[in-house]
């Protein structure tokens, strides 16, 4: 990993001059970009690219400005064991003045963080007359369990002021609590230039694949240059980017890290293709030196990499960039704003993807929490998705930032910013992945309760409530004396049906971290059905499920309601009468009828005699134009009577003699029987024959004729 030095100054000779004037130029480089904040952040799931981000909680913090074990002065160097999470801070102790110094201290940290686990001094002194020596970086080797740190050297050459003195090796496995040195891996050539030297060397890594060494600097004419060393201390082939892919002269990579398959990864400020120096970002050496692969450049919607800031003379600015174990994201710091160093939110850690060049992760960026406050920061990678980033903070005097010198370790499957969080449950439900919105019904008392588990030390001391939707509402919650934090739980009631979205804004004490970033929710407020109801009245107003064709029906729904008709925040909603609409269908072929009053009249016809069936349904909508589910009724509409037959009047009946014709009377002997018979065999045998006719009056007509003509007359009765 590349680092940041401030060894400068000189003790003797007359290089001691040019040497403090030297020193004064860095000096306020080191000055502006103040001291230590040092924090690790768990970020996603490295295999999972994801521009969705996850919350996470802090696990464990270690640091603390100062000389002594788990504190910082400068910090200038970062590196991680990828098999156990250890990690190795360099930093510069102050000296007697300030960006003097004639040793750096290297610390360990297990994953649980507390007190380093062990430690080490590399001494840099002053070389002769002409020169001072200085750490340019660290780097682990997890496989052979090395710790290389590569010291620079300063001198008089022209055009090889900084250049790689030496690597030297240290065990990670610690012996009394201290890194024990293993002797020099490589000691670059004298006298300058020869063919392995390094120009202003800005970075170190190790290749996991043959565990070679790679130092990244620039040649004799400022072009970008990689020379390798094997685990062995031999050297071995270069990248002289003299064809300027991945940079020029006065634009050079700045850092540089090494994936699982041996790729290169560098941070640029070069567009090879442009040759523009405006576009910084990240691109994939393959390692063989062969073929170039831009990851990141020039991104238009996030702000652009600020990769133009390689000092390359022992101060390296930023940024510098690691990858994870996967080889799937790569990161690496920009810087945000043209801020001044030491303003909040200038800087930030991105992680893109190694495939797409996606962005999947931020660190820093924020303007009172997650700070980064200087661009001279750096980044290493764990495993299980732990990212540590390192920043010298901001300020012209050397104390704390508001941030404040610690190694913070954060739990796993998250990223975002190092502060405290908060989230609200909503009735008891917590947040679900699963679903984007709670159901609550209108007008009941919905509880929101605040969530402290995230909140680390801080303590809550204002809660801002808002909702937003088809009603709004705002609402401050503060502390109520004599106690000094603010209640966690709103109830609120939603009288209106609809989607709404519940923001929280906590202001938290003492502040040391910031305060949560606003957190929201939606809720899908649902209101109940309104229910109909109808009476049906006869013309006399009597109760009727039968009436007569053509008779005036009542129909009223007068009943019907909105069970949560009429609402305040006070009482919630109770039910209400009052309806927007009532929709009737009769049933009987005619047309809908939709009113606005409970009461309507309907005739219904039944041409026939026999009764029918009409099926009268109703349905009513309340003011927010929910509807009910439809209700009905059936109703028997009676049969229309026949009209009954006339009958002849009397005086049509004596009559009818004058209107039918008498009918002859047939008179047929019996066989075998001569003349005469008598009136009565007469008689009886024209009345057989009045019974063949078809007509009523005829045969009554005949009848008659027959027993006038052959009925006796009764005789007199002798006086």
């Amino acid at each position: 990993m590349q680092a940041v030095s401030r060894s400068f100054g000189a003790q003797t000779g007359a290089a001691k001059a040019k040497l403090r004037e030297d020193a004064s130029r860095l000096g306020r480089c080191v000055k502006s970009s103040g001291l230590v904040v040092l924090m690790a952040i768990f970020l996603l799931s490295l295999m999972f690219v994801s521009s969705a981000w996850a919350s996470f909680g802090e696990v464990a913090k270690v640091g603390g400005f100062g000389a002594g074990p788990g504190e910082f002065e400068y910090p200038s160097g970062l590196a991680v064991d990828q098999t156990n999470n250890d990690v190795f801070v360099m930093d510069e102790p102050a000296g007697e003045s300030l960006g003097i110094a004639s040793s750096y201290r290297i610390q360990e940290f297990s994953p649980s963080l507390g007190k380093p686990i062990a430690s080490v001094t590399v001494q840099t002194p002053i070389v002769g007359a002409e020169g001072y020596q200085f750490i340019a970086g660290i780097a682990v080797d997890s496989a052979l369990k090395r710790l290389y740190v590569l010291k620079g050297i300063y001198t008089e050459v022209s055009g090889y002021n900084f250049i790689a003195n030496e690597i030297l090796i240290y065990s990670t496995d610690a012996s009394n609590e201290t890194l024990t040195p293993e002797g020099t891996l490589y000691k670059f050539s004298s006298p300058i230039p020869s063919n392995d030297t390094v120009s202003q060397p800005v970075g170190i890594a190790v290749d996991p694949t043959t565990h070679n060494v790679v130092v990244l600097g620039v040649d004799g004419g400022g072009d970008a240059l990689i020379r390798e060393v094997t685990s062995a201390g031999q050297l071995g082939p270069s990248y002289d980017d003299t064809s300027e892919q991945v940079g020029r002269a006065d634009s050079t990579p700045s850092g540089i890290a090494i994936g699982p398959d041996g790729s290169i990864y560098l941070t640029v400020s070069f567009n090879a293709a442009k040759k523009e120096t405006q576009e910084p970002g990240v691109v994939k050496l393959s390692s063989d030196f062969k073929t170039l692969t831009v990851i990141h450049q020039a991104m238009g919607e996030h702000p652009p990499l600020d990769g133009g800031r390689g000092g390359g003379d022992g101060v390296s600015y930023g940024p510098q960039i690691s990858v994870n174990p996967e080889g799937t994201v790569v990161y690496a710091a920009e810087q945000t704003s043209q801020s001044e160093l030491g303003k909040a939110g200038a800087y930030e850690l991105r992680g893109m993807s190694t495939s797409t060049g996606d962005q999947v992760a931020v660190y820093g960026g924020g303007k009172t929490t997650c700070e980064i406050a200087s661009s001279a920061n750096a980044v290493a990678t764990g495993s299980s998705g732990v990212v540590y980033a390192l920043d010298e903070g901001g300020g012209e005097d050397p104390k704390p930032t508001s941030y404040g010198f610690d190694l913070v370790e954060f739990g796993p499957n998250g990223t975002g910013c190092p502060a405290p969080e908060t989230s609200f449950t909503i009735d008891g439900k917590p947040e679900d992945s699963g679903h984007s919105s709670v159901e609550v019904t209108k007008g009941e008392d919905v509880k929101l309760k605040a969530s402290e588990t995230e909140l680390k030390t801080e303590k809550p001391i204002e809660l801002m409530w808002e909702v937003s939707g088809p009603e709004t509402a705002k609402e401050t919650v503060t502390p109520k004396p004599p106690a000094t934090t603010a209640s966690v739980e709103l109830s609120h009631r939603f009288l209106k049906p609809g989607l709404y979205t519940v923001t929280l804004n906590m202001v938290v004490s003492p502040g040391t971290l910031g305060s949560p970033p606003a957190v929201t929710r939606k809720i899908e407020v649902i209101a109940p059905q309104p229910i109909a109801s109808f009476e049906v009245f006869g013309s006399g107003g009597l109760a009727t499920q039968s009436p007569l064709p053509k008779e005036e029906v009542t129909f009223d729904a007068a009943e019907s309601q909105d069970p949560t008709g009429e609402c305040s925040q006070g009482s919630g909603c109770v039910p209400t009468h009052k309806l927007a609409s009532y929709t009737w269908n009769f049933g009987d072929g005619s047309k809908e009828v939709i009113t606005t009053e409970p009461k309507i009249t309907h005739a219904f016809a039944n041409a026939g005699v026999q009764p029918i069936s009409d099926i009268v349904t109703l349905t009513v909508t309340n003011g927010e134009g929910e509807a009910s589910a439809p209700t009905n009724q059936t109703l028997t509409i009676q049969g229309t009577p026949e009209e009954p037959k006339q009958q002849p009047s009397k005086e049509l009946i004596k009559e009818a003699p004058k209107e039918v014709p008498v009918t002859k009377v047939p008179v047929v002997l019996p066989p075998g029987k001569k003349s005469p018979l008598t009136k009565a065999q007469k008689l009886a045998l024209a009345l057989k024959a009045c019974k063949k006719d078809k007509s009523k009056r005829a045969r009554a007509s005949c009848e008659k004729a027959a027993k006038k003509k052959y009925a006796s007359k009764p005789k007199k009765k002798k006086k």
